[in-house]
């Protein structure tokens, strides 16, 4: 098998037939796989990709068939194509499979071959790799954000085999075959420094020596007057070399010089000259960068700021992308006093950005780490080089810059050229976001260029930033970020760079289109939760507080802020855990405040709820109104009135923004401090009728559809009927495909339906109450829930008492007789079936009777009383001319 995107999509067998992928979002679908190979794609990374700007209702069922599609046209190879937990995964066995994978592991050999001298064999696999093009990248699918953000990338790798060919050419004293390329490459990346001293090497060796000097002469003034830096101190020495006719030789030889202090310790060797002349060993900065750009001193290290030679080293420095910092950088906030229950995350993180090994040694040995909270971490460097971004996304509270934090400072050693990091202020009280250009500046501020050497334009100073950090080993930590479009001109371009971002927002784009892997963070399990109170607060508070501590995690919902909380005010108070535990049961969100917005609870959530467009932040609201622990966008159509078309992309909206979590395929839920904070909104910005006919909506939406699924599963379905409450658009039962589909909508249900069936009685809506547990029954007795069954039956009979509705307990006796009788208990069954006889008959609900005569049969099938079975066989079917007394009703 072998897949090309260098070029129009191309696709063969093991056999070399060529395949044809007619279809344009079929084409961008295995694009997006291909980009991944041999990483899982989740169903909503692919949509997005698919459908950047609004996908329609039905995507999910689009991308399984998509898939499907594809399987039929990849043949004998069709098995590639796997369906994983979530999402799927294009299996690639070889890197020679995949064109831009092939071209990358050429470059590798290509570069090792020149470092060793090999020229031939280095210029030979460079032009292997370069004739992999075939035209523009994905230059047929028609996906603009894919191409945008992919195709930059196969540029930058085009544009290093180009100069890994070049540099074999001027090593072997090939001039004149590297000359005509390199002028083209000095013309379209007029501010990359080694194009120039190639070009002056190429230019004199061919004789040119006015035209070497006039090369120098031009990277003068574009250096200048495009990031106001003056050329580096390779093309000085080369412009000196010329001016006094050294031989073509002793150029080469000092471009060589220059090409290896860049790849193999240029960085410890200019440190050392900066600190010769200052008269001061090297300083390692520890420092804040604030959303502001603003630099602080750092607690625990004094931070001396550079010198004016060591910034002139720093800008001016050589490397094959640009300058580099002539320092390294360890820029990280403290690192977290205690962090529990994250073993797993930890080294999921270190698997994921595993830095790779500086190429002059071998690759790292497996090592160990601790944690903020203590523990031994092994770490996963040994696995491969890892993926370059990662997101750690998670709702508010959940300890997404603990973890990250933690991380950082862990493995600060793998990462030698320095470790950044920037709030970019995605939710705050404030609200404003930090924008591209003042981030950039911040980092350029970091990184030590003064701002009178900073690029006039955006884009300028981009680039310098980018320069700066090119093929470094770095660590940058994007902390708070508002969404994909705020970080990703920020992203590091460098193949030993690794980002690391944290964000509310679940940032799908950046899965399928930087190639980024995310790591979803979950509030604690209920063990951590307790260890981390215990831990905070000590054991002489905590001593024989187990139960109050049980219900003080709980009612945080296991969140880590949440509970740090509950700890800072313990720590200053003298009353015991039991006390904030009865506060906590009577408002928790006013309980959870340590005095400033940082640390109220209910100030970070609404940070989130604030971001959301004005749609989904109704639908947010009334999902307070839904009793459940788990909803669809169907229900939540239903309770804030629109139709379910709107409803479905308002939800993800949620989800995205991890006020919900998708904790099955279409199915949400939400912890319990966001319910409370969405109940707390629905009641401040909606009125009590308002709410009243939201309920009404809801109520009645389930119970269609329950009784819909109850005439798909049983011969003699419930005769009750539902209000026929105008429901939005979509919403409308049309039926289930077949009696195992009914089943299985009961069965997601359940939960659900039982929380309202309680609710409803609970708030005297008593009339639903038993419709609701009638048309489930069934259901719940073909998946032999036969004791659920039996507590709802029983909890509709209490309701339906009050309603003075003689066939709604008549139906109710029928429902425990029913049940009785499945589970063996026929005596009892006979005895409430008699009642619900009593009933109809009373209630002239003659109707009914058959059913009742049919399970009174049955029990007497099964204890083998024949006489009783005759009998119940020669009943009439109808009441007709039964006059039955009130007193007569038990």
């Amino acid at each position: 098998m072998r897949l090309g995107v260098l070029g129009p999509l191309e696709v063969e067998t093991g056999g070399g037939d060529r395949l044809v992928v007619a279809a344009p979002k079929q084409r961008t679908l295995l694009a997006c796989l291909a980009l991944r190979a041999n990483l899982t794609v989740s169903t909503s990374a692919l949509m997005e990709a698919v459908w950047p700007d609004r996908k329609p209702v039905n995507a999910k069922p689009a991308v399984l068939n998509y898939v499907a599609r594809l399987r039929r046209n990849l043949l004998e190879v069709a098995d590639r194509l796997q369906t994983t937990a979530g999402g799927y995964r294009l299996e690639i066995r070889d890197d020679a499979e995949l064109d831009h994978l092939h071209a990358a592991r050429l470059e590798t050999l290509a570069r090792k071959a020149v470092c060793g001298g090999d020229w031939r064999s280095g210029e030979r696999h460079a032009d292997a790799a370069l004739a992999l093009w075939r035209g523009e990248p994905l230059e047929d699918v028609p996906c603009e954000r894919l191409q945008a953000d992919w195709v930059a990338s196969f540029d930058t790798l085009q544009l290093r085999l180009e100069e890994v060919r070049l540099d074999a050419l001027l090593s072997g004293t090939h001039f004149d075959r590297a000359l005509p390329r390199l002028m083209d490459l000095a013309v379209a990346h007029p501010l990359l420094e080694p194009m120039y001293e190639r070009a002056m090497v190429a230019l004199y060796g061919t004789g040119r020596r006015a035209e070497a000097l006039s090369c120098y002469g031009r990277a003068r003034r574009t250096l200048r007057d495009g990031i106001g830096a003056d050329p580096s101190r390779c093309l000085q020495e080369l412009h000196a070399l010329v001016l006094r006719d050294a031989p073509p030789a002793e150029l080469v030889a000092a471009w060589h010089r220059a090409r290896a202090l860049a790849h193999s310790g240029g960085r410890s060797v200019v440190r050392a000259e900066a600190a010769t002349r200052t008269g001061r060993a090297p300083s390692r900065p520890r420092v804040a960068t604030t959303a502001t750009g603003r630099v602080t001193t750092g607690t625990g290290e004094a931070s001396v700021a550079p010198s004016p030679d060591d910034l002139t080293d720093a800008v001016q420095g050589d490397t094959p992308g640009g300058q580099f910092v002539g320092f390294p950088l360890s820029q990280l906030p403290r690192p977290p006093r205690l962090v529990v229950g994250r073993e797993r995350e930890l080294r999921e993180l270190t698997r994921l950005l595993a830095a790779p090994a500086p190429p002059s040694e071998p690759a790292a040995a497996p090592q160990v780490f601790r944690g903020g909270e203590g523990r031994t971490v092994a770490n996963a460097l040994d696995v491969g080089a890892g993926v370059r971004v990662a997101t750690v996304v998670g709702p508010a509270g959940v300890g997404k810059t603990t973890l990250a934090l933690s991380w950082a400072h862990s493995i600060a050693e793998q990462f030698p050229d320095g470790q950044m990091y920037l709030d970019l202020n995605g939710f705050t009280a404030e609200g404003r976001p930090v924008a591209t250009d003042g981030a950039v500046r911040a980092l350029l501020d970091f990184l030590g260029v003064p701002a009178t050497r900073l690029p006039a334009t955006p884009e300028g100073r981009v680039a310098l930033y980018r320069g700066l950090i090119a093929n470094k080993r770095l660590l940058v930590v994007f902390d708070n970020v508002r969404d994909a479009t705020q970080v990703r001109p920020l992203l590091p371009s460098g193949e030993d760079c690794r980002a690391l971002v944290t964000s509310r927002r679940s940032l799908g784009s950046l899965v399928a289109l930087e190639g980024a892997e995310t790591l979803g963070l979950a509030p604690l399990g209920a063990d951590a939760a307790h260890e981390l109170l215990v831990r905070r607060l000590g054991t002489r508070r905590t001593s024989g507080q187990g139960q109050a501590i049980e219900v003080i995690a709980e009612r945080c919902a296991y969140l880590p802020l949440a509970l740090s909380v509950v700890a800072a005010r313990v720590a200053v108070s003298a009353a015991p855990l039991s006390t904030l535990a009865d506060q906590l049961d009577r408002g928790v969100l006013n309980a959870l405040s340590a005095g400033d917005d940082a640390s109220n609870v209910r100030s970070v959530l609404s940070w989130s709820y604030v971001g959301l467009t004005g749609p989904a932040a109704r639908v947010f609201r009334f999902l307070g109104l839904h009793p459940g622990t788990e909803l669809t966008a169907a229900a939540a159509a239903a309770l804030a009135d629109v139709p379910l078309a709107e409803a479905a992309p308002l939800v993800d909206e949620l989800a995205a923004m991890s006020l919900l979590t998708e904790s099955a395929p279409g199915r949400y839920t939400m912890h319990s401090l966001l319910r409370a904070f969405a109940v707390e909104l629905v009641d401040a910005e909606t009125d009590a009728r308002e709410q009243q006919a939201a309920g009404h909506r809801l109520y009645d939406y389930y119970l269609r559809w329950a009784l819909v699924a109850d005439r798909s599963c049983s011969a003699r379905p419930t005769d009750v009927e539902s209000d026929h409450v105008p429901l939005p658009a979509g919403l409308t039962p049309t039926g289930f495909a077949d009696r195992d589909t009914a089943l299985a909508w009961l069965a997601d249900e359940q939960q659900v339906l039982s929380t309202l069936i309680a609710q409803a009685a609970a708030r005297g809506l008593n009339s639903y109450a038993w419709r609701l547990a009638a048309a489930q029954s069934c259901g719940l007795a073909l998946r032999g829930g036969q004791s659920e069954e039996l507590r709802q039956a029983r909890a509709a009979l209490a309701a339906a008492k009050p309603l003075g509705d003689l066939t709604a307990q008549g139906y109710c006796y029928l429902l425990i007789g029913r049940t009785l009788t499945s589970v063996g208990e026929y005596q009892t069954a006979r005895f409430q079936l008699g009642r619900a006889l009593r009933m109809f008959r009373a209630a002239g609900a003659a109707a009914h009777l058959g059913e009742v005569h049919r399970v009174l049969g049955q029990c007497a099938d099964r204890q083998g009383d024949h006489r009783e079975i005759a009998r119940q066989a020669r009943e009439p079917l109808t009441a007709a001319g039964h006059s039955g007394r009130q007193d007569d009703i038990c």
